[in-house]
């Protein structure tokens, strides 16, 4: 009797576990702001948001691609709530936090620093680059706190570089000098 009670508890707990996993929502990661236009040789930064809508996220690994003709990555802040898991490394972003997972719109994960190098436009690329691209955490059923999957799916960034409009302003200001020199001549005249 002992034996049937157990089998059938462990069939209703994993039947309960998955159905609480399937009724997790898909989060998205997108990039805040996109598009962003920027000069060669200013510095930009875009942050990295998530909406988690019925789900939460205990971390994430994920890898950055971006075109590095156009623009070179300085710097990753991760949110503080989350431990930076890769601090020496600038080729994506990795956190997890230690605490409750975070949960809601526009939970930001981290902020990309980056300087223009060129003209061009880039995309802002995430893929998943390890065991998990996004985790949130669940407690099983001896207690223990586990990570699981989460659904998640991402808006692409874009950065368009200009070229800096050196010409145009140049002749700008020749003309309203130009124009300003007309004006005194004439008021000399008078």
């Amino acid at each position: 009797m002992l034996k049937r009670l157990t089998v059938f508890l462990l069939v209703l707990s994993s039947l309960l576990i998955v159905s609480i996993q399937a009724s997790e929502a898909t989060i998205i990661i997108e990039f805040d702001p996109t598009p962003i236009n920027v000069m060669p040789g200013s510095a930009f930064a875009v942050d990295v948001v998530a909406d988690t809508a019925d789900s939460s996220i205990a971390g994430f690994w994920l890898g950055l691609e971006y075109d590095t003709s156009v623009m070179a990555l300085q710097s990753i802040d991760i949110n503080p709530y989350f431990t930076d898991l890769k601090p020496e490394t600038l080729d994506g972003i990795y956190g997890q936090t230690y605490s409750v997972p975070l949960a809601g719109n526009d939970v930001m994960l981290a902020t990309l620093n980056f300087t223009c190098l060129g003209v061009g436009v880039s995309n802002l690329d995430l893929f998943e680059d390890g065991v998990y691209g996004v985790y949130g955490s669940q407690m099983d059923m001896v207690g223990n706190i586990r990570f699981v999957e989460r659904d998640w799916n991402y808006e692409p960034g874009f950065v368009n570089q200009a070229p800096v409009p050196e010409p145009a302003t140049m002749l700008l200001l020749a003309s309203g000098l130009v124009g300003l020199a007309g004006l005194r001549s004439r008021f000399r005249k008078s």
